[in-house]
């Protein structure tokens, strides 16, 4: 890279300083700093004699010193130093150039694209070497801002959401280190590495910047091929901790907390630009039974294929997150209500196609149901958004599973107002007696109308009794030994003869074998309790499923 046109600067700049000073007293730190500057950026621009004579006036004035400093002591320094720069530049670039307009630091922000190799925020006053260090990133495609104070440095750090930040120790109106802590709990928050930069890198200041929290340390003069080395290194570092942060292990999917914090940023960005955005709640079907009838190793292929055919069908700007458990969650910027569910069936037809190993020697597919809403002026909170996805997720279920469902407000709530149905079979007259019992009043969470209970004595009576109405949700609990129709009977005549989404099926037994509740989950079978049991989980297990057919 040509240095020419930074060395000019340099040598400008000195001359500029030796011109503007009047010949009295200068304070002590203004003078430190000019020296302290200049030497780190003839350091880095290899101007070694200039960076000595730099030397020289910094330790002749003193870090610490707050005195005022007579012309007689502080010329002959500027001088040298002035000489030196000169000669750097030779005859022909010795004049300096008078309409140099200066540049603010409010003005040195740089635009870059979004494909930049990382943002990276420079702090720091000297202005020839922080100019000379953004060209040389940019070269290598990183997107640089520069701070030349520690106020603009503040406001950069919160309003430019920077990915790295290089610090300088000495700036005109604060500690870099005073910066440095008080920047410290959001940078550690939001993961941006912080490395110091500095010509006196005493092991003093390493131990108080490593302990206030900053990542590395960095002497100047900077050597820029080992900068680039760095800042590459700690971005595929910060990278590696990003996505072991945002990403569900098993699926590659991101996690539940990704999906709060860009649910979140999405509808503030439509609150502020009306750019709307999907959301997909997706459910595979009888995933319960997967794992009980294949085993959770199977189970674990399908959650990891289901999100490898989702990640294949969608663009670079959707984003797919683990839900919870066999939910995922599905986020569509700038897509209608159409787009929406043409990509969800898209993946839903790719998905129904993919074939799983039974460990048993054969083959399965399985399906899934998705849940649509749109954001709009009327829900844009997290809750509610999220609560009209499930809604339409859970309709999809009561419909039939394998299927996209768009919320509907108006069809959700002519469904709400159909009361529960609860069913009790069991030719125990006291066990009847005391679901009734137990039940009688009950008012299941999140329904607009307390339960309905009936029970029969046996499975005859109860399949001769009309119990059925069409588009009605029941819960029922089917004892498996009765005396003239088996209650796995029973259970194979309503999955075959009525809508499984809308009849949840509990079995309960007193034979207390693996291969009795693995057949009738097998069946169809939503949940199973042996026999005796306790009320409590009775009921908390009737709760759950309550809110299932609720959605």
């Amino acid at each position: 890279m040509d240095k020419t046109a930074y060395i000019r600067q340099l040598a400008q700049r000195v001359e500029q300083f030796f011109g503007s000073w009047e010949k009295s007293e200068l304070d002590a730190q203004e003078l430190y700093r000019f020296f302290h500057n200049l030497k780190g950026t003839a350091g880095t621009l290899g101007l070694s004699a200039l960076e000595q004579s730099a030397a020289r006036g910094e330790a002749a004035i003193g870090e610490e010193s707050r005195r005022m400093v007579p012309s007689t002591e502080w010329e002959p320094l500027v001088e040298e130093a002035r000489k030196q720069a000169l000669a750097a530049l030779g005859a022909d670039g010795c004049k300096p150039d008078h309409e140099r307009v200066a540049t603010e630091p409010e003005e040195r922000e740089a635009d870059l694209p979004d494909e930049a190799a990382g943002r990276v925020l420079i702090i720091d006053d000297d202005i020839e070497l922080v100019t000379y260090l953004k060209d040389v990133l940019e070269r290598e495609a990183f997107s640089v801002s520069i701070a030349l104070t520690a106020r603009r440095g503040l406001k950069l750090f919160y309003d430019g959401k920077p990915e790295l930040i290089l610090l300088d120790l000495l700036l005109p109106d604060r500690s870099g280190m005073e910066l440095l802590v008080k920047i410290m709990d959001k940078a550690r928050q939001d993961h941006i590495p912080v490395i110091v930069i500095s010509a006196h890198l005493s092991k003093e200041n390493r131990l108080a910047a490593y302990r206030s929290g900053a990542m590395d340390t960095i002497e100047k003069p900077v050597d820029p091929e080992l900068l680039i080395a760095l800042l590459q290194n700690r971005f595929a570092m910060k990278r590696d901790w990003e996505r072991s942060i945002i990403t569900d292990e098993l699926t590659g999917a991101c996690n539940r907390k990704h999906f709060n914090r860009v649910v979140q940023q999405l509808i503030a960005t439509y609150q502020r630009t009306q750019r709307g955005f999907a959301l997909v709640l997706l459910d595979l079907d009888h995933f319960k039974n997967v794992n009980d009838t294949y085993g959770h190793l199977a189970g674990d292929d399908v959650l990891r294929r289901f999100a490898a055919t989702v990640l294949g069908a969608i663009r670079g700007e959707d984003i797919l997150c683990r839900y919870g458990g066999e939910e995922f969650a599905l986020l569509l910027p700038d897509n209608d209500t159409q787009q929406a569910v043409a990509v969800v069936e898209r993946i839903r037809q790719a998905f129904a196609n993919v074939s799983f190993v039974d460990p048993h020697g054969g083959s399965f597919r399985t399906t899934f149901t998705a849940g649509v809403t749109m954001v709009h002026d009327g829900n844009d909170q997290s809750e509610q958004l999220i609560g009209e996805a499930d809604q339409a997720l859970y309709a999809g279920k009561r419909a039939g599973r394998n299927r996209t469902m768009l919320y509907d407000l108006q069809q959700m709530a002519s469904e709400e107002g159909k009361p529960l149905q609860l069913i009790f079979v069991d030719d125990d007259p006291v066990i009847r007696e005391l679901m009734l019992q137990q039940f009688a009043g009950w008012h299941p969470p999140g329904w607009a109308r307390q339960a309905d209970t009936q029970s029969y004595s046996s499975g005859t009576a109860f399949l001769e009794s009309g119990w059925y109405s069409e588009g009605g949700k029941y819960i029922m609990l089917l004892d498996g030994a009765l005396p003239d129709v088996d209650g796995t009977d029973i259970l194979q005549r309503l999955r075959s003869g009525y809508p499984e989404q809308n009849v949840l099926i509990v079995m309960l037994t007193s034979r207390n074998k693996q291969s009795d509740i693995l057949q009738a989950l097998q069946m169809g079978a939503d949940d199973y309790i042996v026999k005796p049991f306790d009320h409590h989980e009775l009921r908390l297990r009737i709760e759950r499923l309550a809110r299932r057919l609720n959605g």
